[in-house]
């Protein structure tokens, strides 16, 4: 799901199968609507009442040719390395959860 309008193109309408209703701890949000999202060749369900942007692991992992790493002993950090040669990192944050800034793409080193 994503919220960023900065982040996504294409905006069309879900079909009845693709709609979503997320139930969180303020009530409940519905998504009707699909777009593409830009740095990473997915499409995500866009509600701009939603206050962050979530993806899932399962669904870049089937990104075709895109390879996911996370080396600890380097760094608290998964890295998507995609076949146009694109790195992005998303970092772990201190409550344990990991983001992405897209500000800038990210590379991972091992040094």
């Amino acid at each position: 799901v994503c919220c960023n309008i900065d982040l996504i193109d294409n905006l069309r309408n879900c079909t009845e199968d693709e709609a979503r209703r997320i139930v969180i701890n303020g009530g409940e949000l519905r998504y009707n609507t699909i777009r593409d999202l830009k740095f990473l060749p997915l499409k995500v369900h866009w509600n701009k009442k939603f206050t962050a942007n979530v993806f899932s692991l399962k669904a870049v992992a089937f990104i075709p040719r895109a390879r996911i790493t996370m080396d600890t002993s380097c760094e608290h950090a998964i890295a998507i390395n995609l076949q146009d040669g694109k790195d992005i990192k998303f970092a772990e944050c201190s409550d344990g959860l990991y983001y992405y800034n897209i500000n800038n793409f990210n590379t991972i080193t091992c040094q």
